[in-house]
């Protein structure tokens, strides 16, 4: 039993006690006195009897509490004696030992390991929330990164399509690519000539020409000899002007412009009056009969020049 402080020295509010003329403990002891007076302090003290491990909260002190048996507990001492078996409830311990839920205000958790698992488990789940916020930003930023490396191959599969004229070329071929590069990386090195002469040709492309697409044709040379059968038997009754039939280039001249006038007697071209005999001989040059059968005749000219290739062709092969 413990009968006496003797000392304590920079523990708490005991900066220098000493024990003095006070009497011995009895075994029931009441101690009072004013807040802050020293009276948790000293049950830390008795704690750290039992509980060594406990000075390290208390750097620096020193003290000597006799017992009946004329032992005295000190610092140094405490680890080579058969420590004495001391209970202390305390604040410290109602810290330890009991805590209140939040959530209900009359429920207490109640034992130290308890109360430990309990703030671990707390401080995980802060932590997991942090985590889950850095996981976020992080899927974020994932995401954001995947969009711009999918827009980057999406145009890159463009720009091999549109250089290599493979309109099926897209990202999904592209990836397919990378994924072949990555499998066998050493089979697709260049020499240095190989490098140079494809580096020629890409810098070449600025003089490409565009080639314009091919019209695919059928004929039918029944309909076509029956087309020009039918033209060629055809005739137009007209008073023809006997310098226009000879001069067929003039004369398209003239029917280009006759349209323009229609409605004056001045010459569109050298601004001087056209007599109204004039302007009817030519009129009459120029029937409606005569005017289809030119315009016929222009229609078929234009589809023969068009098939022109082809015919080449077939008579080639024929």
């Amino acid at each position: 039993m413990i009968i006496k402080i003797n000392q304590i020295t920079n523990f708490g509010n005991y900066r220098n006690f000493g024990w003095g003329e006070n009497s011995s403990f009895k075994k029931r002891n009441l101690i009072y006195g004013w807040n802050y007076s020293g009276k948790t302090t000293l049950s830390r003290l008795f704690h750290i009897l039992a509980n060594p491990n406990e000075l390290s909260k208390w750097q620096g002190c020193q003290f000597d509490v006799e017992l009946g048996s004329g032992v005295k507990l000190t610092r140094t001492s405490l680890s080579q004696l058969n420590l004495p078996h001391i209970k202390v409830f305390n604040r410290d311990f109602i810290d330890n030992n009991f805590q209140q839920e939040n959530k209900a205000p009359a429920i207490f958790i109640v034992g130290q390991d308890t109360i430990h698992l309990r703030r671990r488990i707390k401080r995980l789940n802060e932590h997991e929330a942090k985590v889950d916020v850095i996981k976020r930003n992080i899927t974020g930023k994932r995401q954001s990164m995947q969009k711009e490396l999918d827009n980057s191959k999406t145009l890159r599969a463009s720009n091999v399509a549109l250089l290599t004229g493979d309109k099926t070329y897209n990202r999904t071929k592209l990836n397919a690519d990378i994924d072949r590069v990555k499998a066998l990386p050493e089979a697709f090195f260049l020499t240095e000539e190989a490098q140079l002469g494809k580096l020629t040709l890409l810098r070449s492309t600025d003089e490409w020409k565009r080639l314009d697409p091919v019209e695919k044709y059928s004929i039918d040379l029944d309909l076509l000899y029956k087309e020009l059968a039918d033209v060629m038997r055809k005739t137009a009754s007209n008073e023809a002007i006997s310098r226009l039939k000879e001069r067929r280039d003039l004369e398209a001249w003239v029917r280009a412009g006759l349209q323009y006038h229609e409605d004056t007697d001045q010459c569109e071209f050298c601004g001087s009056t056209i007599s109204a005999d004039r302007l009817n001989s030519l009129r009459k040059h120029f029937s409606a009969e005569y005017n289809r059968l030119v315009g016929s005749v222009d229609a078929l000219l234009k589809k023969l020049k068009s098939l022109i290739p082809l015919l080449v062709y077939l008579i080639n092969v024929i």
